[in-house]
């Protein structure tokens, strides 16, 4: 007779909720569906960078020359060191986009409005496979209400974005372009940097949680929406930080090796954050078969 080591509890709760998300990630083909939320992302994301920028401009009240200037020195600062001589085209495009940042903007929300239901039209889809939920609403229904996901979604988003630029910006060298603008005169402490950093992540898990729970056409419990968005925002965390490493190890003077392998690592990260939001659905999934079953055998045990 063979002696096997008993597995404790806990260990095998964690293999079998391993083993189902597993079973049920390929059971949905993630990988082919991860690969269609990264077209819509990419579609979506260049109206939305341009809006974002037009927006920041119109918001400080800035100067088309002015708020190039500043934004081309925050650029300066997320890329690795390189020639200021070159002109890089990333400077060209948001000099232009600065300076028709009034009828640019508004085009540019309009049509980020229109990809973006089509990008949440394709979540509602992916979140219906994978909680087995069938869409029920109309299309004229689920347009409108992907357009107020849109906006909550954006707005928490950006909220996201904008908190994690500055706190970066706070802690570091460029403290200079707060001063300039008048939102901060002395680096960020450690403690604010953190409390910070909480209420960073605190819009990113509320907006998955929001995407999760609301998107299918059924309410997904509170719960499962909870595991769900507190596993993607862990993981999109980790991507983000990530990619600020990866990036920085990047020759931006070189075409080859600077903008191919920028663009190269932009849609690898577009892709992992996909799949890492299609397993959040998965793990949610699995939560919430593993309640019912023991629900199931509570009452069967009566």
């Amino acid at each position: 007779m063979t002696w096997r080591p008993r597995v404790s509890g806990w260990r095998w709760a964690v293999r079998d909720y391993v083993g189902r998300v597993w079973d049920n990630s390929y059971e949905d083909n993630v990988l082919f569906l991860a690969s269609g939320i990264s077209f819509d992302i990419l579609l979506a994301s260049v109206p939305f960078v341009i809006t974002l920028v037009s927006g920041v401009t119109i918001a400080l009240d800035l100067s088309p020359a002015s708020s190039s200037a500043e934004i081309n020195d925050v650029v300066d600062r997320m890329l690795p060191p390189h020639s200021d001589a070159l002109g890089l085209p990333v400077h060209r495009i948001l000099g232009d986009a600065l300076h028709a940042h009034h009828s640019l903007g508004l085009w540019s929300a309009l049509i980020f409005i229109l990809l973006s239901t089509r990008l949440f039209a394709s979540l509602r889809t992916v979140l219906g496979d994978v909680f087995d939920v069938e869409d029920t609403r109309g299309i004229i229904a689920g347009k409108l209400f992907d357009v107020r996901m849109t906006l909550l979604a954006t707005a928490l988003f950006v909220a996201n974005t904008m908190l994690s630029a500055y706190l970066t910006i706070a802690r570091s060298r460029g403290i200079e372009i707060l001063r300039d603008i008048g939102l901060r005169k002395d680096i960020m402490g450690p403690l604010e940097y953190l409390l910070g950093r909480l209420v960073a992540f605190g819009f990113l898990a509320v907006m998955f949680f929001a995407i999760y729970r609301y998107l299918p056409a059924r309410r997904i419990r509170w719960q499962s929406a909870l595991v769900a968005s507190l596993f993607t925002s862990m993981l999109f965390e980790l991507a983000k930080h990530m990619f600020s490493v990866v990036i920085t190890h990047v020759d931006a003077e070189s075409v080859y090796t600077g903008t191919v392998a920028a663009i190269v690592i932009v849609v690898v990260w577009v892709y992992y954050s996909a799949i890492v939001f299609i397993l959040g659905g998965e793990v949610g999934q699995v939560y919430e078969l593993r309640r019912t079953r023991r629900l199931q055998r509570e009452v069967f045990s009566d």
